[in-house]
């Protein structure tokens, strides 16, 4: 049962925003990207084919206002990826953290470019709640999360936790997008999907968590 994967976590945790709808309106956010620049100033270098869908996400990420946030693109093996990439050594609130987007076409997997606004939304959000967890963690906590990240059952629940922070901020629907995409109408590698299905939820699991999600649940 999906429900014996999840146990109460002592402190509260509530949504930053209220949810997006099923389908978030583009041009509403559009419209108010200006504001939203200003809020939250330091990000920067966000290429403008993410640009609406990155600010849609952040601005459901209200404590990430102050952070350094940038999208670089990368060769990788998976679609997006986040990381503290600068300044690893100062102090929280002056490192760099990066969304790295994949450009590497042999991947197996979707390149990030591709997706629809709605589903760009869902996957920047999920690693918004990677930035949102770095920025909590000290360089030792850090590096002690790289070295967890090699295990599979370590990766499966951090990723499981970061998949929760995004519902949490309002952005549930989004993602289910993209992993209902993913999974069920994108065409990539069933290799591909076996794959990651070992580490994140799959469509099924993570829409089973939408209308039951607690202030209190969080993965074990």
């Amino acid at each position: 049962m999906l429900f014996a994967i999840v146990v109460c976590c002592t402190r509260p945790l509530q949504a930053q925003d209220e949810p997006l709808p099923k389908q978030s309106d583009s041009i509403y956010f559009l419209e108010r990207i200006d504001s939203l620049k200003a809020v939250y100033y330091n990000c920067r270098n966000i290429p403008q084919e993410y640009e609406i869908a990155f600010y849609t996400a952040v601005s459901h990420y209200p404590e990430l206002k102050d952070y350094t946030i940038e999208i670089k693109p990368k060769f990788l093996h998976f679609t997006m990826a986040a990381r503290p990439a600068t300044r690893l050594f100062s102090n929280r609130n002056s490192r760099v953290y990066r969304i790295y987007t994949n450009v590497n076409k042999n991947s197996g997997g979707i390149l990030a470019a591709t997706l629809t606004y709605n589903q760009k939304v869902g996957i920047i959000g999920h690693e918004l709640g990677h930035v949102l967890d770095y920025t909590h963690k000290s360089l030792c906590q850090l590096i002690n999360t790289g070295i967890g990240y090699m295990f599979v059952s370590y990766r499966r629940k951090m990723e499981k936790n970061t998949d929760l922070e995004a519902i949490r901020h309002g952005l549930g629907w989004q993602l289910y997008d993209y992993k209902d995409f993913l999974f069920n109408h994108s065409g990539v590698d069933r290799k591909y999907l076996k794959k990651i299905s070992k580490v994140y939820l799959n469509e099924k699991e993570f829409k089973a968590l939408l209308p039951n999600i607690q202030n209190q649940i969080i993965f074990n």
